[in-house]
C-alpha cells in the first residue's frame, strides 16, 4: 500500500480525477441510502409498526386529497364487525401558557385514550386515569418528557397539578409521555380539516372521550386485526358512508373511507419521489465507474512496459493482483472518505430545504449503515476496478510480453472506446431527467398567483 500511495502522489492529476469522480458517485448514493435507510429501512418507533393504518375519508372528485371522517363514521366503524383491533381519534391542538409574562406556545393533539392501547405505549410518570373528569371539570393531559424535562425540571409531583393557559380552561396533568415520542409524523390529511398536526415530539396529548359522537370529527388511526391488511380493510370500509347516507336519506355522492399503511402516509410524495432519486444516484455511481475504468485501463495501458519488465523478472500473478488492488484500494479508500463528506454535507443541505412538517428528517443520519454501505462499495471498486484488470497474466520474455502487449492494444483502446460510449449514454440520461425537473420547477415557480406576491407575507395567529 505504501508503495501504491508513492506511485500514485507521483501521478497527481489521475489520483485527484479519480478521487473526485468516485467521490461524487459514492457520496451521492451514501445521501440516497441513508434516506432509504431513515425512512424505509429502519422500523417505526413502535411495536409492530406494519398493523399501524389511517383511515381517512375521500371524495372523487378530489381523489389526491384525504379529509377526516366524521364522528357519525367513527361511530359507525366502532359498532360493526371491523377489521381493527382497535381505533383511536385524533385531531391537533395548541396552547398558549404566560411563564414569567412570557407567552410560550405548546403544539399538541387530541386523543382518545385508546391511543395508547393502538400504539401500545404507556406513561413513564402517573397513569392513564380510569374514568376521564366529568364535563366542567378540567379535562386530563399528559405532557412530553421534554416538556417534563425542560419546564418541570424532571419533578414527578407534576402529575395531579393544574395548568393554567391562556384565553382556556386549566388542564390536570394525568402523565408523562415517553421519552422522544414523536406522534403523529407530519401534516395529515389536509391543510384546514382540523388536523395540521405539527412534525416531530408534541408538548402534550389531551385526553378526549371515547365515543366519537363526543369529540369533532378528526383522524382514525387504527392497529389491523390478525390476519387482515391494509387492502382488505379498505375494501371492508368503503362503504360506510353509504350506509349513513341511507339511512338518512342523503345522497352519499361517492364519498368512500379509505385506509393508510402508516408509512405510506409518513413517506407521502417522498415515498413515491424515493425510486426516481435512486435510479439517478445509481446513473451517477454507474457514470463514475465507467469514468474510473477508463482511468484505470489507460493507466494500465500505459505501464505495459513497466508489467511487461515485472513479468520477465519473475513477477507473479498475485505480486501483479496486489500492486492493481492496493491502488485501487488506496483510491476507494480516498472516494469514499471524501463521498462520506459530501453525503454528510447533503443530509445538512436537504434539512435546510426540506419543507418543516417532513417527517422523520431527523432519521437520516449518516451513521454504522452508512459506513458500511460505503466500504462495501469501495470494496466492490477495488475488486472491479483494481484486482480484474490484473487477472490476465503476461507470460515468457520481455520481448514476447511487448509483443503480447502491442497486440491487445486495439483490443484495449475498443473497450476504452465502449467505455466513452457507456458513460455518454449514461450522463445523457441523467441529464435529460435534470432538464426535465428542473424545467418542471421552473415552471412552478413562474406560476401567475394572480396578484403581485412581491413584498407579501402570511403569518399564523394562535387564538
Amino acid at each position: 500500500i505504501r508503495f501504491a500511495l508513492r506511485r500514485l502522489v507521483a501521478s497527481p492529476g489521475f489520483l485527484t480525477a479519480a478521487v473526485l469522480t468516485l467521490s461524487l458517485g459514492m457520496g451521492a448514493n451514501a445521501l440516497m441510502f441513508s434516506v432509504v435507510n431513515g425512512l424505509v429501512l429502519r422500523p417505526l418507533p413502535f411495536q409492530e409498526p406494519e398493523d399501524l393504518v389511517w383511515v381517512f375519508a375521500q371524495q372523487p372528485q378530489t381523489p389526491d386529497e384525504r379529509d377526516t371522517i366524521s364522528g357519525d363514521e367513527g361511530e359507525l366503524l366502532a359498532r360493526r364487525t371491523s377489521p381493527f383491533a382497535v381505533t383511536a381519534a385524533i385531531g391537533d391542538a395548541a396552547l398558549v401558557r404566560e411563564v414569567e409574562r412570557r407567552h410560550d406556545r405548546w403544539l399538541g393533539i387530541w386523543a382518545t385514550k385508546s391511543l395508547f392501547e393502538v400504539l401500545r405505549v404507556a406513561p413513564v410518570v402517573g397513569a392513564l386515569p380510569a374514568e376521564l373528569p366529568p364535563n366542567g371539570s378540567p379535562r386530563a393531559m399528559l405532557i412530553s418528557y421534554e416538556r417534563w424535562v425542560r419546564d418541570f425540571g424532571s419533578d414527578p409531583s407534576v402529575v395531579g397539578r393544574l395548568l393554567a393557559f391562556v384565553d382556556t380552561k386549566p388542564f390536570v396533568v394525568a402523565g408523562v409521555l415517553p421519552p422522544g415520542l414523536e406522534f403523529p409524523f407530519a401534516r395529515a390529511p389536509h391543510k384546514g380539516r382540523g388536523a395540521g398536526f405539527h412534525a416531530g415530539l408534541q408538548d402534550f396529548w389531551i385526553l378526549a372521550p371515547d365515543r366519537p359522537s363526543e369529540h369533532p370529527g378528526g383522524v382514525m388511526i387504527a392497529r389491523l386485526a390478525d390476519g387482515r391488511t391494509a387492502a382488505t380493510a379498505s375494501t371492508e370500509v368503503a362503504g360506510v358512508s353509504a350506509i349513513l347516507a341511507t339511512s338518512r336519506q342523503e345522497q352519499n355522492s361517492g364519498r368512500t373511507l379509505i385506509v393508510v399503511p402508516m408509512r405510506d402516509q409518513v413517506l407521502g410524495m417522498i415515498g413515491r419521489a424515493l425510486p426516481t432519486l435512486q435510479l439517478f444516484s445509481g446513473l451517477v455511481l454507474l457514470i463514475a465507474c465507467a469514468n474510473l475504468a477508463n482511468l484505470m485501463l489507460a493507466r494500465a495501458t500505459a505501464a505495459r512496459a513497466d508489467t511487461a519488465m515485472r513479468v520477465a523478472l519473475g513477477a507473479r500473478r498475485a505480486d501483479l493482483l496486489k500492486l492493481f488492488a492496493a491502488e485501487a484500494l488506496v483510491i476507494s479508500a480516498g472516494g469514499a472518505a471524501l463521498g462520506l463528506a459530501l453525503a454528510w454535507g447533503g443530509r445538512e443541505l436537504l434539512a435546510a430545504m426540506a419543507p418543516r412538517h417532513t417527517a422523520l428528517l431527523d432519521r437520516i443520519t449518516i451513521d454504522g449503515a452508512v459506513l458500511a454501505f460505503l466500504a462495501g462499495v469501495s470494496i466492490a471498486t477495488t475488486v472491479l476496478f483494481g484486482v480484474l484488470p490484473g487477472m490476465r497474466r503476461p507470460a515468457g520474455s520481455l520481448a514476447e510480453v511487448m509483443g503480447t502487449a502491442r497486440h491487445t492494444g486495439r483490443r484495449v483502446h475498443r473497450t476504452l472506446g465502449w467505455l466513452a460510449v457507456s458513460q455518454i449514454a449514461l450522463s445523457l440520461t441523467l441529464l435529460a431527467g435534470a432538464m426535465v425537473l428542473g424545467s418542471s420547477l421552473q415552471r412552478l415557480m413562474n406560476v401567475d398567483a394572480g396578484y403581485d406576491t412581491e413584498g407579501v407575507v402570511t403569518a399564523d395567529t394562535v387564538l
